[in-house]
């Protein structure tokens, strides 16, 4: 068991990403000032294209109990005073919705009118939810609403009570996620930590605050998060989340095939993903080199679609924050730079996020891990 001084103040998070349940047990010192992880652990799924929706989900409530019954014998955070568990894509989804009112002249701005308008966004966000025939059948809760920003005719204010203004827009979102899973969390958090307080997000929501406190001369820009089975595309403007989309694959798809014609292990072969895939190709055969060169192509075209997807819904930001536990590499690098460049006919600027932005000791973690650490961690 884990104990600390008074001073000490103990948390814990549950991350449910694509395939995976990872719990984070983090420490907090107020003599430092610095974040702790002082002990992790994960809980994979088997990804198959061919599961179904249901049969993913059944496989991600066992995975969540298993983890609880880690996190229960090895009896580490009896003292937590909060648990937050932090849902990823596909298991959750954030709408958002714009409400504006317009005045033939300008009028002052008032606390109650802000506050009609704020409901009238939420109301219009459920509604939506409900009537989505996908969200029904799965079954689906709200765990989040807030509003993301305001704007005085179009443009975004902070503080607009007592300003003029002909048009005033209220940007609501209302984020949901999987009804069984929140019930798989609802009953560990029950038995294992009745006493901390229970709170749910999403990645994306995390991922945004984090952005804004690390990289806060960022205000409109797009992320994409390459994760082992599931990329996510998500675009940006200010608080709020215009669209965010994700596609069924990851970087292992390239681990798994590049495995196959090269006959390494994967843990080289992801090796050599974050420094330089291409001395890989020096190493083939002339007929696997062409299988190679086909394999980071269609790695492209994964790419490239789900970027057209997005830019269907919205424009896509020059700035591009990149969020992988891959790193950076410059294979990587061109690919994106390429494939965004195709859709918008932009040169794009790519920002990796890494672990050289968060002061934060102890346990390795993903990157995409350690920024909702982070963000748990400020808003203590």
């Amino acid at each position: 068991m884990f104990t600390g001084k008074n001073d000490s103040v103990y948390g814990a998070l549950l991350i449910i990403k694509a395939t995976r349940v990872s719990i984070l047990v983090t420490k907090f010192d107020a003599a430092s000032n610095i974040p702790h992880l002082i002990w992790t652990h994960t809980e994979s799924i088997r990804f198959d294209p061919s599961y179904s929706g249901p049969e993913m989900l059944k496989r991600m409530e066992s995975a969540i109990l298993r983890a609880s019954l880690e996190l229960d014998n090895r009896g580490v955070v009896v003292n937590a005073a909060r648990l937050r568990c932090v849902i990823g894509a596909p298991w959750s989804h954030t709408v958002s919705r714009n409400i504006i009112t317009s005045n033939e002249q300008p009028e002052r701005v008032t606390k109650r009118q802000l506050e009609d308008l704020a409901q009238i966004a939420e109301e219009q966000s459920l509604d939506f939810v409900s009537g989505q025939q996908f969200f029904n059948q799965l079954g689906i809760t709200p765990i989040l609403k807030r509003n993301t920003g305001i704007k005085l005719n179009g443009y975004d204010v902070q503080e607009p009570i007592g300003l003029l203004a002909e048009s005033i827009t209220i940007e609501h979102a209302i984020s949901i996620a999987e009804t069984s899973l929140i019930a798989a969390v609802t009953e560990m958090h029950d038995k294992i930590l009745p006493k901390s307080e229970l709170t749910f997000t999403t990645f994306n929501n995390d991922l945004q605050t984090c952005i804004s406190q690390v990289l806060p001369q960022y205000n409109s820009y797009a992320t994409i998060e390459l994760d082992t089975e599931v990329s996510t595309m998500s675009v940006f403007e200010g608080n709020t989340c215009r669209v965010s989309l994700y596609q069924e694959f990851g970087y292992m798809d390239l681990v798994r095939a590049l495995t196959e014609i090269s006959g390494l292990p994967k843990t080289e072969i992801l090796g050599l993903l974050r420094t330089d895939i291409y001395a890989l190709r020096e190493t083939l055969s002339k007929s696997k080199k062409n299988k190679f060169t086909e394999i980071l192509s269609d790695f492209s075209k994964s790419l490239n679609k789900l970027s057209l997807s997005i830019a269907r819904e919205t424009a896509l930001p020059r700035d591009v924050i990149l969020v992988s536990n891959l790193g950076a590499p410059a294979f990587l690098i061109n690919i994106l730079c390429s494939d965004l460049g195709k859709v918008t006919g932009l040169e794009h600027f790519i920002q990796p996020l890494t672990s050289k932005f968060f002061k934060c000791e102890g346990a390795h973690v993903p990157i995409s891990d350690l920024a909702v650490a982070y963000t748990f961690n400020h808003e203590r």
